[in-house]
């Protein structure tokens, strides 16, 4: 992949500038000034070999100067699988306790990201305690999200909703997002790493389940994002034998010039400007 220099995009203090930090990748947008321009989508994959999460990070940051100039706008999201969902009116110290108690690093040695999803949770994130400083001296005054968190909104707040169930799924890279909201009240937000889809389906429906959601509840509002509808030997297949109705989430409406490459932008750095 090309080295993003310098002088590879005109005026950069025009554009905005979003990162999406996950655990095998890094994802970067820049989102042109007028709408006749086209959105400008690299992936670069963290080197597993790095002596820490940060140093991958940091490589890639600095082997592509472009990444350090003033943009009119920065944003970072963090795709961290050491989180929780926890009420709104829970206060930080017992959201942070919260954390403590579930996953397996003690967020003592971390940094911890609050991030709002738009309905009656929010979420928190525990982050590499170097990284999240790193990321705050590097890109001065960027605002931070989480991935989940990002989705949720703006599936509770930003789509049409045919009936009182909304289950989305969105495939990616052998991971499956499930997010389940009743009435915009968040049910369920997760991340699922699968080997086929076989398992895939199991994890969702098992999920639904677990929620008392019948997949042939008249007012479920099941779609997906990702795959083909009627391709053979995806996820969608195996849902079909049991979810009677499923359609494809609607792509972003974007103000910006699309392409083949856009659509395959990670769906929660095309849906950041709407949720603002």
């Amino acid at each position: 992949m090309a080295t993003l220099d310098k002088d590879s995009l005109a005026r950069p203090e025009l554009w905005r500038l979003v990162i999406m930090i996950g655990p095998r990748t890094m994802d970067v947008v820049l989102y042109p000034p007028v709408a006749r321009e086209e959105i400008v989508w690299h992936r670069f994959d963290l080197d597993p070999a790095a002596p820490t999460p940060l140093k991958a990070i940091e490589d890639i940051i600095y082997e592509n100067p472009l990444l350090l100039s003033d943009f009119r706008k920065i944003d970072c999201i963090i795709d961290s699988p050491r989180r929780v969902m926890v009420p709104c009116d829970a206060t930080a110290e017992q959201a942070e306790l919260f954390l403590s108690a579930t996953i397996a690093k003690e967020p003592a040695s971390e940094s911890i990201l609050h991030s709002d999803t738009g309905c009656d949770a929010r979420m928190i994130q525990s982050v590499d305690a170097e990284i999240l400083p790193f990321l705050k001296r590097t890109f001065y005054n960027a605002s931070f999200h989480g991935k989940l968190s990002l989705l949720t909104n703006y599936f509770a707040n930003h789509t049409e909703n045919s009936g009182s169930i909304k289950i989305r799924a969105l495939v990616r890279d052998s991971k499956l997002t499930f997010i389940a909201l009743q009435n915009n009240h968040l049910l369920a937000a997760n991340d699922f790493n699968y080997q086929s889809v076989t398992d895939a389906a199991y994890y969702l429906l098992a999920s639904m389940k677990n929620l008392c959601i019948e997949p042939t509840c008249p007012e479920l509002d099941f779609a997906i994002h990702g795959e083909s509808l009627t391709a053979t030997g995806t996820l969608t297949e195996i849902l079909r034998r049991y979810v009677p109705s499923i359609k494809a989430i609607p792509f972003p409406t974007l103000r910006f010039r699309a392409s083949k490459s856009t659509l395959q932008i990670p769906f929660p750095m095309l849906i950041l400007p709407i949720c603002e």
